[in-house]
Formats: C-alpha cells, structure tokens, sequence
C-alpha cells in the first residue's frame, strides 16, 4: 500500500503482481486517469466485485486479472440483486480484457461475473480467456457460450487468446459465430482436432481472409493439419505450431505447390528433420518468404506433457543449416531480424566462418541470432554489425 500512497494521482498504467491482499482495490478508485490495470492475486478473492464496476472496471481500457490459488467466493456476486444491479449499469471502456484463473478456484458464483463483465464491453477488441483446474459448478462452456449467443455481444473482437482444460470445438464455433473481423487467433487447449479445424475452415470462409496471427503451439495439432493450415490462410504475417516432419511437408508441396501464406513476417515452426539432419524440403518454402523478419525453429512446449505435440517427438536430431545443407537457398530473407535455432538434446544449430560471412553479405537486416553455435573470432564479426548474441 505504502507504493500507492507516494504514487502519482495522474497514474495511467499500473503492474501489481502476487498480491495477497485485496485492500489496494479501493486505493485504485482513486486513481482517476489509470487506464491500464494487470493484476495478479494470489491466496485471496477479492470481495465486492461488482460494488468496484463503476468507479474501477468500467472507467478501464484495459484489465488483464490473474487469480491464483483462491478459494473462497465473493458472497456478494450470489446476491441476485447485486448481479441485477450489475446488468442495469452502463458499458465499459474496455478495449482489452484478459482473464486467467487456476489452481483450485471454487467460482460458483465469481464466473457471472466476469462473463457479464466481458458482455458489457462493447467496444472490446481483444479478449483473453483462460481456466486451468478451476471447479465450476456448471459446465462452464455451457454459460459462456449460451450468454454468446443470447446477448450477441463482442462482435467487434479482432484477437482471441483461448486457453484452457475445458475448452473443445464448440467454444471455437461460439466464439467464431460471435465475431466478424477476426485477426488474431491464439489457442492452447488439448481438444483442438480435426473437427475443430474443420469448423474453422469450413463454417467460417471469412477467417481465412481476415486471419494474419495464428499461434496453435500449445495445442496437439497434428503435422498435417498445421500443414495444411499454411496452404490455407493467405493472409498471414504470423504463424507458430510445433512437431512438422520435413517429410511432411514433402507431400505437402508436391500436391499443393508453394504455401499461399507469402506475407509472412512471423515465422515459429518446431520441424523434425531427416535422419541426416537436413529440411531441404522446409527450406524450399523459407526461401519464398522475402518478408520474413522473425524467424524460429526452437520447439515451444507450453505443457509438462508438450512432448507429445503435434503427435510426433523431436528426438535427438537437430537441424543442420549450413551452406552444405541449404542455407545458401536462402538469401532472399534480405528482411530477416532474428534468427533463432532449435536446440535438442544439448545441440545446437553450428556456424563456422563461412556461414557468418554468408549471414553478413546476405541478411543484411538481421539483429539478433539465438540458439546458435559460433566461435568466439568470428562473433566478434558480426558484433561489428551489431548483431546481438544471446
């Protein structure tokens, strides 16, 4: 509290992380031009949530909440009249709202709460939701999706980041019927799976025109179907999946020819190369991106149990990308700002003299290079371009 009594009152953003007590909510009220609150609190619920809607939550633009560890309602939230009353208030001015709650969360009543606080915010444009091992006395998909759908709010939502245990196909659907200008989508859910995918590239046509960010990383996307997804979404500028066989992609470009996603900049795949180490197949369709500026080949494992993505394991083979092996295919990445390597089982991607003197003539752009083996003189090399080692 003592932070908030020397604080500015012209405060506009304000970070307070592994809080444990709820007492700073009502100093908040004070703060008259805070726009911006990401809060974390852990072993408490914080009581009068709805009391807090017009002088805090509604005067927002953006809250993100992040409850850890509580267990314990706010009684307030099962008094009918008090959600009534929260039902007659008027809109927020949120245009950013992500809500995370995990770990042992009873929200039999505190769940109203936050769905109809995202249905009051008409003028959203990025929503977060997550739930990880919280006990619902509901099927919670059930009241997210019947208030969806019955108030036909959120319409405006342009980035979706959807996690969590209880999620399948049918919030996909909901969510994807809900909104008419989707840009961003960032799913980490196990029940992500071909029915899934078919919903949104069969129900839903527009998504594959309006979509330019598309992350499935933390879901267990077969290699084909993040594949195919690079065949089918011909706007977008960022793409991330895990687990994709070189071979695969093999099969993929005979049939189909080159990806159609040409306006990436944001490229994070995880691929398993050939038993030499090579991706000459991958490579072939690096090569055509000109306006690749972040490109990765680390494997992201967001799970205890991610090995298991996209149904296929890295191994111990790493990638080779040298000038014996196909890095010369890819001067074209003339925009390219950061290189990341995979590493795997301890090895990393090796450079030696001749690769670093490839990388300074042809990706005359780039800043910073990860994951990368590269002796100690010729780093000094690429310091002079200023290029970062990390």
């Amino acid at each position: 509290m003592d932070f908030l009594m020397q604080a500015p009152k012209s405060l506009q953003c304000l970070r307070i992380e592994n809080n444990t007590s709820t007492e700073l909510l009502d100093a908040l009220v004070f703060f008259e031009h805070l726009e911006e609150l990401h809060l974390s609190l852990q072993n408490c619920t914080p009581p009068k949530w709805v009391d807090l809607y017009e002088p805090l939550w509604s005067r927002l633009r953006v809250l993100s909440m992040n409850l850890i560890d509580a267990d314990q309602d706010d009684d307030s939230l099962a008094n009918t009249a008090s959600m009534e009353r929260l039902r007659q208030a008027g809109p927020t001015r949120l245009t950013e709202l992500n809500l995370n709650l995990s770990v042992n969360y009873e929200i039999s009543s505190f769940y109203p709460f936050l769905v109809e606080l995202m249905l009051k915010s008409p003028n959203l444009v990025r929503l977060g939701w997550t739930f990880r091992l919280c006990s619902f006395p509901v099927t919670p998909k059930e009241t997210f999706a019947n208030a969806l759908r019955s108030r036909q709010m959120c319409k405006q939502i342009e980035y979706l980041d959807f996690r969590g245990d209880f999620l399948d196909h049918t919030d996909l659907e909901v969510m994807l019927e809900t909104t008419t200008g989707l840009k961003g989508l960032q799913l980490d859910c196990y029940s992500f799976d071909e029915r899934s995918w078919a919903i949104l590239k069969g129900n839903f046509p527009r998504c594959l025109e309006t979509l330019t960010y598309l992350d499935v990383r933390g879901c267990s996307v077969p290699a084909e179907m993040a594949i195919e997804m690079l065949f089918t979404f011909m706007n977008l500028e960022t793409f991330m999946a895990v687990g994709i066989k070189d071979t695969d992609i093999e099969r993929a470009r005979v049939s189909q020819g080159p990806w159609v996603c040409r306006r990436l900049t944001r490229l994070q795949l995880g691929v398993i190369p050939a038993a030499d180490g090579t991706v000459p197949h991958f490579l072939a369709q690096v090569a055509l991106l000109d306006r690749l500026e972040i490109w990765s080949l680390d494997f992201y494992f967001q799970r205890r149990d991610s090995y298991d993505i996209g149904r296929h394991r890295p191994g111990d083979r790493n990638i080779e990308l040298s000038l014996e092996t196909g890095l010369d295919t890819l001067k074209n990445l003339r925009n390219l700002k950061v290189f990341e390597g995979s590493v795997v089982a301890y090895k990393k991607i090796h450079w030696q003299e001749a690769e670093v003197q490839w990388v300074l003539k042809h990706w005359v752009s780039l800043e910073t290079i990860r994951n990368v083996s590269i002796e100690r003189g010729d780093w000094a090399a690429l310091k002079k371009q200023y290029i970062t080692k990390r």
